[in-house]
């Protein structure tokens, strides 16, 4: 008999994730990202969106962060924290990823709603 293979649902939405483009302004300081233009786009991935427990909130303020979402998403190596994810045009700031065989968990901050 042939063994099913089990499939993750990522169903909750979709999630972009991009990198700040290095940019300073006139004194020197680095500049927030307000735009997408202001990004370089990494990736768009699909999502299922967990509940926050109290142990996730507990270990996030720990960190120095305010979680907002945690999300589960397909694996993938590249996405690194500090970069920036976008769900329905807010922008959160990826503070945390923990692995597991063929997923990761990204624990995201928001930061702002995105200009048009």
């Amino acid at each position: 008999m042939l063994k099913k293979k089990k499939f993750s649902n990522y169903l909750s939405g979709v999630v972009k994730i991009y990198k700040d483009i290095v940019s300073n302004s006139d004194f020197g300081a680095k500049k927030n990202s307000a735009k997408l233009e202001d990004m370089e786009f990494i990736e768009k991935l699909d999502f299922h969106q967990l509940s926050c427990r109290q142990e996730d909130l507990e270990y996030c303020e720990q960190l120095g962060f305010s979680l907002a979402f945690k999300i589960k998403t397909h694996l993938r190596r590249d996405i690194k924290i500090k970069y920036k994810a976008v769900i329905d045009n807010v922008l959160y700031t990826i503070n945390f990823i923990d692995y597991s065989n063929k997923d990761m968990f990204l624990y995201l901050e928001r930061v702002r709603e995105l200009e048009s």
